[in-house]
């Protein structure tokens, strides 16, 4: 079975904040992408 997720990545600062759309509660902060 083959799924596919849109992944949004977007700059925050000196942070990169990012997530899965179709996933609630998967995301992450970062200082390097």
């Amino acid at each position: 079975m083959n799924r596919e997720f849109t992944a949004i990545i977007k700059r925050d600062g000196d942070w990169w904040i990012g997530w899965i759309e179709e996933l609630p509660g998967v995301n992450c902060q970062e200082r390097s992408r």
